[in-house]
């Protein structure tokens, strides 16, 4: 984490992209929804792990070490950012959802589709469920394939 514009960053790689025109509110708009999702792509590296193990019993070891310890630094940053914005009532960034809201809902759903490891993460959970919720989403996601 870094501190920029009197706000710590979780990502500093979208930076260096969005860093030209740092007073625009567009611009900084941009650059939370890419550090997010930048974030996001950082927590799931941990997840690879686990999905690509091909032995069933250390694929339940490494899951369970990626659930307990591996991802809840990002989940706590990720809490904490969504409180930041509207207490986490809302979205990510601004009011509407953001490609950043559903790629946040993806992880979340890719390291488990049950809720219990987001038992201390009230607000993230409720933040699923409301991507989960919108037009065209919950559609999908009650016709989608099981893979």
């Amino acid at each position: 984490m870094f501190l920029y514009n009197s706000m710590n960053w979780i990502c500093s790689m979208p930076m260096c992209t969005h860093i030209i025109d740092k007073s625009h509110k567009r611009e900084m708009c941009l650059l939370s929804l890419d550090a997010l999702v930048d974030y996001c792509s950082d927590a799931a590296k941990g997840l690879l792990a686990v999905l690509h193990e091909p032995d069933e019993k250390k694929k339940l070891a490494l899951k369970e070490e990626y659930l307990k310890v591996g991802v809840q630094p990002y989940l706590k940053a990720l809490e904490r950012h969504l409180q930041a914005n509207k207490n986490g009532e809302g979205f990510f960034v601004g009011d509407k959802p953001t490609w950043a809201d559903l790629a946040i809902a993806n992880f979340l759903d890719n390291v488990s589709p049950q809720s219990d490891f987001l038992e201390d993460y009230h607000l993230l959970k409720a933040h699923r469920q409301r991507v989960h919720e919108l037009k065209g989403i919950k559609e999908w996601l009650a016709k989608r394939p099981v893979n």
